[in-house]
């Protein structure tokens, strides 16, 4: 596969991928049966199907989710893309409630190419800006807050019932 023909191909997905009308035909750049995904989340299957799960819970959060390359690099069957994807949550992504705060992440891509189709991709986002940008910082303090309370509150317990069992076994020790 030529650099341009390459080039054409992430060309025309992005397109695609940018289509709020209909995303899907994205879908079509990857191999249906030996494409490989690296860097999905982990209870992602490494497949098409794992990235297509990936991709449908962004664009319900994200519904006017755009993605921009920066630079696209192309090297024999390999390319590789720097990017920036940009757009306002309005649902639920991965345990993030709605915020309706805008995004803009930047991330990177590398792509491997049997002939037309994509056959493996390796996937960096800068996941934690995207976090803090809708304020997840917050709510993960405020979770973290909430398990170390119970986790001091569950100590208090256990201390409490070692302190009442001693004084039964002292009281039971003294009635002997």
């Amino acid at each position: 596969m030529s650099e341009t023909t390459i080039k054409d191909a992430l060309q025309q997905a992005l397109v695609h991928l940018n289509n709020k009308q209909d995303r899907m035909p994205y879908f079509d750049m990857y191999d249906d049966n030996s494409f490989v995904m690296h860097g999905l989340p982990p209870k992602l299957p490494s497949n098409k199907d794992g990235l297509k799960t990936f991709y449908m819970g962004l664009f319900q959060a994200f519904p006017d989710l755009n993605v921009q390359f920066d630079d696209v690099l192309v090297e024999g069957n390999k390319a590789a893309a720097r990017f920036t994807m940009t757009g306002i949550q309005k649902a639920k992504f991965m345990g993030i409630p709605p915020s309706d705060k805008s995004i803009k992440v930047h991330g990177m891509s590398l792509f491997a190419f049997n002939g037309s189709k994509c056959i493996e991709r390796w996937e960096l986002i800068d996941m934690l800006s995207m976090m803090e940008q809708l304020s997840a910082r917050q709510q993960i303090s405020a979770l973290m807050s909430g398990i170390l309370e119970f986790s001091e509150v569950k100590a208090n317990k256990d201390l409490k019932e070692k302190i009442t069992g001693l004084f039964k076994k002292h009281q039971e020790e003294k009635a002997d």
